[in-house]
Order: C-alpha cells, then sequence, then structure tokens
C-alpha cells in the first residue's frame, strides 16, 4: 500500500514517472481513500459520471459497517458498497 498519492500519480503511470513518484501502485490504483465525505462525494461523482468508473461507499472506523450510497446509485453501486463493507468489517 502506497500514500498518500495524489490524484493524477494515482491514475497515470507516466505523470508518476515523469513527476518521479516511485512506488509500486503508481498509475495502477485499485481504491482511492478521501479524507472527508465532501471530496469523497465529488471524487466518486466525478469519476462515475466522466470516467465510466464504479463506485461503491462506505464510512470507515465506525463501530458497525456504514454503507453509504447517493440517492442517484444503482442497484449494482448499492450492492458493491454492501459488499465491500462486509469485506472491511472483518
Amino acid at each position: 500500500m502506497n500514500g498518500p498519492i495524489s490524484y493524477d500519480c494515482a491514475v497515470n503511470k507516466e505523470i508518476a514517472d515523469l513527476k518521479g513518484y516511485i512506488a509500486e501502485t503508481a498509475g495502477d490504483a485499485d481504491i482511492l481513500i478521501a479524507p472527508n465525505i465532501h471530496a469523497g462525494n465529488f471524487m466518486g461523482k466525478m469519476l462515475t459520471c466522466t470516467c465510466g468508473a464504479k463506485m461503491a461507499g462506505i464510512i470507515v472506523g465506525a463501530k458497525c459497517p456504514i454503507v453509504l450510497t447517493s440517492r442517484g446509485s444503482s442497484t449494482e453501486e448499492k450492492l458493491l458498497s454492501i459488499m465491500i463493507s462486509a469485506a472491511a468489517s472483518n
């Protein structure tokens, strides 16, 4: 696991190389974590609306899993959120 890492280095290997960011995950991040709900909401909507990304939302650090979806979330996004929340709770 690497981080924190800037968004551009996380998703684009050429940019990471240009900036001299050396990490196994540079340009090939599978999961992006936001520092707060506002940044996470912006990042999630940007990725799903402009990049066709799949979204799953959870809140980490509570006593029990918290699934976080949008009113506009698809059935698939809701299922993915439940699945990742269950996996994170173990």
